[in-house]
């Protein structure tokens, strides 16, 4: 390959793995998100007389995953769910 080659795809790798870190930072976020959320969620069940888990949510939640990405969707979203249950210090 040319110079010229060789930075063109310098540079569209580059912009890639940018645009990878980008999308990191925005699913950390949502991460966090979703997992204040939830534990707001299982705090007003609680103060409601309900239980803090909900096992038929937590299902759902996990198909719902399972069947937008496959197998490691529902890994996914098992990791969402035990990142809400961990102690409210420990959010990231």
């Amino acid at each position: 390959m040319d110079n010229l080659t060789d930075r063109i795809q310098h540079d569209s790798i580059d912009r890639l793995r940018r645009s990878v870190e980008e999308l990191d930072d925005e699913i950390a976020q949502l991460w966090r998100r979703r997992t204040a959320i939830s534990r707001t969620l299982d705090d007003l069940r609680v103060a409601g007389g309900g239980t803090r888990i909900s096992l038929a949510t937590e299902y759902a939640t996990v198909a719902r995953y399972r069947d937008a990405l496959g197998d490691d969707g529902g890994s996914l979203a098992l990791l969402l769910l035990r990142a809400a249950r961990r102690g409210k210090d420990q959010t990231s």
